[in-house]
């Protein structure tokens, strides 16, 4: 995956489930590249790149 001149910039929502997965415990670096993933595809998808 190449890097892109976007940010991901989390929402106060996100913020709070982070926050409250870490308190549980729960492996926080599974999400990341989900996330990472996720955010690429929208913003190719924004740019139209199919």
């Amino acid at each position: 995956m190449r890097k892109t001149k976007y940010t991901v910039k989390p929402t106060t929502q996100f913020k709070k489930d982070y926050k409250l997965a870490m308190k549980r415990g729960l492996k926080i670096r599974d999400t990341q590249r989900p996330v990472r993933q996720i955010a690429y595809l929208i913003l190719q998808t924004a740019k139209g790149v199919t």
